[in-house]
């Protein structure tokens, strides 16, 4: 029997309708064999949602499977936890930091795979096991593609002893190699990162990008690049239509708020929903007109800040 392909995630109760519609959209769009093997790190979700998702994988593919970890039970969350605790950092939250502990799952592959929850899978993932060569793969930061010009991100990449002028990826999708995270200590060197950032983040008080920057500098010119229709990387607001009426295959990374669960139905969200009615989860909709509007206003803040840095 074919092994199947380890896909790891964070999953809360505030992302749910992202991990259904992540979950649809990856079975709908890969082949029925070997199937996936779902590894959901869990930071609150309500064993109602944890029920729903089960049944949503039954519904959609016999040969895939949910594996729930609770955050605070995997191996290193307490070390992080504490090194947190110690640095006396203002964020100290440990589940901003859980995508660190993926390489510490008991998965039993050469290869491990991480998808955000907020991403909709319109391609093939199981191609991705296999797209690129390398230890650690993800796609170029497409936000913070200029970020040795951006202060934020320049001032902790100098602090943590490196070349600001490297390249800067995004992991809300990487493809992990486990042997090489354990045999080269990568978990540890996450560790080692943070202290870097200590007297930075006391400048700010809300932690710049959390894991993604730990990650840049525990694989800093380390990793490989993967072609950029594996991140996708778009505002939910944007929409994703007129690239999909264009034949574009891709895994939509939903960067940023509102996410696609958030917005009023409509031509900007109305694929997002074709896979969610595919899950348990079928029929929810954005429920207030409050809500609606208060991500309006924060796209628009989002917006504004954009234009301003240029």
């Amino acid at each position: 029997m074919a092994v199947s392909h380890p896909i790891v995630s964070v999953c809360s109760e505030s992302f749910v309708l992202g991990t259904a519609a992540l979950l649809a959209s990856v079975l709908k769009n890969a082949p029925v064999s070997p199937g996936f093997h779902f590894h959901f790190i869990s930071l609150d979700l309500s064993e109602a949602s944890k029920e729903k998702l089960q049944a949503s994988v039954a519904k959609l593919s016999a040969e895939s499977k949910i594996t729930y970890y609770n955050l605070r039970d995997i191996d290193g969350a307490k070390a992080v936890d504490q090194a947190l605790t110690q640095l006396s950092l203002a964020t100290h939250q440990l589940p901003y930091f859980a995508k660190l502990l993926a390489g510490n799952l008991p998965i039993d592959c050469p290869r491990l795979v991480f998808l955000d929850s907020d991403i909709l899978a319109l391609r093939n993932v199981s191609e991705l096991f296999d797209a690129a060569p390398g230890h650690f793969c993800a796609v170029e930061d497409d936000h913070y593609r200029d970020h040795a010009t951006d202060p934020a991100v320049n001032s902790q990449f100098t602090l943590a002893g490196c070349d600001p002028d490297t390249t800067y990826f995004n992991s809300g999708v990487f493809v992990l190699d486990i042997a090489h995270w354990k045999s080269e200590r990568m978990f540890e060197k996450c560790l080692e990162a943070l202290p870097s950032f200590r007297d930075y983040e006391r400048t700010k008080p809300k932690w710049f990008l959390m894991d993604q920057v730990i990650f840049n500098v525990a694989y800093h010119s380390q990793w490989t690049p993967l072609e950029p229709h594996w991140n996708r990387q778009c505002p939910a607001s944007l929409g994703i239509h007129h690239e999909i009426n264009a034949g574009s295959q891709c895994l939509f990374h939903f960067i940023g708020k509102p996410k696609p669960w958030n917005l009023p139905y409509g031509d900007e969200n109305k694929t997002f929903f074709e896979y969610l009615d595919l899950t348990a989860f079928a029929g929810q909709r954005p429920a207030s007109t409050w809500l609606r509007w208060r991500n309006r206003l924060s796209y628009a803040k989002y917006r504004l800040h954009r234009l301003i840095k240029g």
